[in-house]
């Protein structure tokens, strides 16, 4: 049994029964996308070929199964794979068969790709959807304990999975746990203050649009100065990243493009 919001299941049933397009499947961390994926899948009698190589899933799921049943490429962790990774899948997939990418950012896709596919978010649980999933997995006795005196930990969880391990084991939900933020707009949400994570954007993209909104020039100068000299000295760019992730501006305008001309020898 599926729980959650009706209309992005239901969705994936159509996309499953006719997969003209290719399916962007995105939402946080443990809200059901693979879950649902795979149980409609069953339901419409068509496999998933995953693959840690993206490029032998979507060749895999070229060929029916033993029993004549359909197959697509379910492609996981799409929000880490590489500019030439990307450059590769979009080679492959005028000619590919059903694919979804499965993500957490709609951003991680390349817009490229994106416009040809259904988009399909998978949003967080309501309280409601968790009790009855809660319920169902035996993690509580009924619905109803989650409304009374003392919920149980499972109750604010911000998925299901999060939920299930809150109550079985009795932690309590980190409620003000951050969104993801995709690797490209980190800049953005450090200097406004809503990314407190190990950022995996490179410091110089967090530096530049800090200079380019005229963030205070003397941290700007010490964090540049720190991030040149971080590879000769042990431990210094723990210092360096840390004084990048501190910056702070008003505005978050992207710096200009600036092409760069190189003369040929």
């Amino acid at each position: 049994m599926l729980h959650g919001a009706r209309a992005p299941i239901e969705a994936v049933r159509q996309w499953m029964k006719n997969p003209s397009r290719h399916l962007i499947l995105w939402g946080n961390s443990g809200v059901g996308k693979t879950t649902i994926l795979h149980t409609i899948g069953d339901q419409e009698s068509m496999q998933a070929e995953s693959h840690e190589d993206p490029l032998v899933a979507i060749e895999n799921a070229r060929h029916p199964t033993f029993f004549g049943n359909g197959r697509y490429a379910a492609l996981e962790d799409t929000d880490w794979f590489t500019r030439s990774l990307w450059s590769k899948i979009e080679k492959r997939l005028s000619d590919a068969p059903p694919t979804v990418f499965i993500a957490l950012s709609m951003q991680s896709i390349p817009y490229s790709i994106r416009k040809n596919c259904v988009v399909v978010e998978i949003r967080n649980p309501s309280p409601r959807h968790i009790a009855d999933y809660l319920a169902l997995s035996n993690s509580i006795e009924s619905p109803a304990q989650l409304y009374g005196e003392e919920p149980p930990y499972g109750g604010s969880s911000p998925s299901f999975r999060q939920a299930k391990i809150n109550c079985d084991f009795s932690i309590k939900p980190n409620t003000k746990s951050s969104k993801f933020v995709d690797t490209k707009n980190q800049p953005k949400a450090i200097l406004q203050g809503r990314f407190d994570d190990d950022f995996s954007c490179h410091p110089l993209s967090v530096l530049q649009m800090a200079h380019h909104n005229d963030t205070d020039s003397n941290l700007v100068s010490e964090a540049l100065m720190l991030h040149s000299e971080s590879w000769r000295v042990d431990g210094l760019s723990k210092v360096s990243r840390a004084l990048v992730a501190r910056l702070r501006s008003n505005q978050t305008d992207n710096p200009p493009y600036r092409k760069q001309n190189y003369r040929k020898g």
